[in-house]
C-alpha cells in the first residue's frame, strides 16, 4: 500500500501529464515532499533513480524567460521539464493518455 507521500509523487506526475498543475507549483512539491530528504520515503531504488532524475531537472527549472536570456544553459525550460516528467510517466507506468 502506499504511504501518502508516495501516492503523492505519482499523482503529481500524473497531474503534470494531463497539463493540470503548473511548472512551478510541480517543482514546488516535488521539492517539498521528495527533495528535502527522498532517503525518508519508502520508494524502491529504482523509484528513487527516476524521481532523482525528475528532480535533477526539476531543481533548475525557470519559468522567467528572462533567466534563459540572461543565462543560456543554466535553466532548463517548460518544455524539458515536461520530457522529463513525460520520461518518469512512463517509466513508473504512470501514463494513462496525457
Amino acid at each position: 500500500m502506499f504511504e501518502i507521500t508516495k501516492w503523492y509523487l505519482y499523482y503529481l506526475i500524473e497531474m503534470m501529464t494531463k497539463k493540470k498543475i503548473d511548472e512551478d507549483f510541480f517543482c514546488s512539491e516535488l521539492y517539498a515532499k521528495y527533495g528535502k530528504d527522498p532517503d525518508r520515503l519508502d520508494l524502491s531504488t529504482f523509484e528513487k533513480n527516476v524521481f532523482s532524475e525528475i528532480e535533477l531537472v526539476s531543481s533548475r527549472f525557470s519559468s522567467n524567460e528572462a533567466d534563459h536570456k540572461n543565462h543560456p544553459g543554466v535553466f532548463y525550460t517548460k518544455e524539458d521539464l515536461y520530457k522529463a516528467v513525460l520520461s518518469a510517466a512512463k517509466k513508473l507506468g504512470v501514463l494513462s493518455n496525457p
